[in-house]
Parts: structure tokens; sequence; C-alpha cells
């Protein structure tokens, strides 16, 4: 009996794209596992990058900057 994802094509795309981008397991088995088609991965890797450089961003925002303190004391 096949089970029904209540995650939407887009979100089981993102999460494909992601596990492949860490290297959590062969594509065949990412895919599989996600319900998921390599279709589905063409279509929604725009979004996937979109959201990785909103990602660094956040990230490079919040970066502790070399010689700069925020009043702090580090720990």
């Amino acid at each position: 009996m096949r089970s029904i994802s209540v995650l939407s094509t887009l979100h089981r795309a993102l999460i494909s794209l992601s596990a492949l981008h860490l290297g959590l397991g062969p594509r065949a088995t990412v895919l599989r596992n996600n319900h998921v088609t390599e279709a589905d991965l063409r279509e929604h890797l725009g979004e996937w990058q979109r959201l990785q450089v909103l990602h660094q961003a956040h990230q490079a925002r919040y970066e502790k900057l070399p010689g700069y303190s925020l009043g702090v004391a580090d720990q």
C-alpha cells in the first residue's frame, strides 16, 4: 500500500535537494524515499537555490566580525 504524503511536491523536492546537497544517500534512494522524480527536482531547483541564497545571507548577517564587539562578553 502506497503512503500519501501530507507534504507538497515542492516541499518533498526541497527536502530531496537538501539531502542530495548534504550527501545523505544515493540519489535514487533519496528520490524514492521522498516520492519525487528528476522532473520534480528540475522544476523546483530554482526555489531551492533561492532559499540557499537567503540562508547564506542570513548566516552572514549574524557572523561575528573580527574586531567588532556587540558589548556582550565572549563565552
